[in-house]
């Protein structure tokens, strides 16, 4: 157990009691006083710590576990959980390198595969283009601090992206596109699904066959709503936290939902 040296609560303040020891909580877990593995007093000898209620200790904990700071298991106690590699699930402003940079880590991104091949029915679905036309196949592998994150395919219109062949594809794709296809992408639509781990995506993952994982499917378009990328990537279910901005378009239902239910309302991805 970890050996914590936590002031009481200041009861003056207007900030709330279980803030206040959240709080104090946190800035242990930033100066590493407190470990991934390390666990936490009992709810009873935080409480006397903090000088603050059971119900309080809840509250806090509750919203911390919420977080993904710490888990608990049963009769056990409240453990400090391996830091998690934050993204927001729709990135193409800052992209995934830059996203995951300024948390402080270091990104280094491995070309798996690429090749110039004939459309599989679903991706030429996707991209809108026609049976018999070549995508531009693209593997790679994103590693955090040494540690393999994701996996990510990404196919794109051969015709549209013929500079890439020679391109060092271990730089940002988006960055590419636009410096060397003189393509710039404006907006995406983003799928994101629990997976079971693959035999190939355990290995390249360094995880067990079976593990979770996050799934993340998107088509980036063009400002004319053309299409001209789709990728599908696998995140560790372990090490990955999804982040997004939810912000209110209105109160209706588009007309192509067939509805005049206004009981709905739709939110974008900011």
């Amino acid at each position: 157990m970890a050996s914590l040296h936590l002031e009481p609560i200041d009861s003056s303040s207007k900030i709330p009691y279980y803030l206040q020891m959240k709080n104090a909580l946190l800035e242990h877990i930033k100066k590493q006083t407190l470990q991934p593995g390390d666990i936490l007093p009992s709810e009873a000898q935080l409480g006397k710590q903090f000088n603050v209620s059971r119900t309080v200790v809840r509250q806090a904990l509750m919203e911390l576990e919420y977080e993904g700071l710490i888990y608990k298991r049963k009769g056990k106690g409240a453990f400090i959980s391996e830091p998690k590699v934050k993204m927001g699930a729709a990135h193409l402003r800052t992209g995934f390198t830059q996203d995951i940079a300024s948390q402080g880590s270091e990104v280094h991104t491995e070309l798996l595969s690429s090749k110039v091949e004939l459309g599989k029915p679903e991706v030429l679905r996707i991209l809108h283009l026609q049976e018999g036309d070549e995508v531009f196949n693209i593997q790679r592998r994103k590693l955090i601090n040494n540690q393999a994150l994701v996996i990510i395919t990404s196919y794109l219109p051969f015709l549209a992206c013929k500079t890439l062949v020679d391109a060092d594809l271990t730089k940002p794709l988006n960055k590419l596109l636009k410096t060397l296809c003189k393509i710039k992408l404006s907006f995406e639509n983003q799928n994101i699904e629990a997976v079971a781990a693959s035999a190939d995506q355990a290995r390249l993952l360094g995880v067990k066959c079976g593990n979770p994982l996050l799934k993340l499917s998107t088509v980036s378009y063009r400002d004319d709503n053309t299409p001209l990328k789709y990728s599908v990537s696998y995140h560790r279910g372990d090490w990955a936290l999804i982040q997004t901005s939810l912000t209110r378009i209105n109160n209706e239902l588009p007309k192509e939902f067939g509805s005049e239910d206004q009981n709905h309302v739709f939110y974008t991805i900011d």
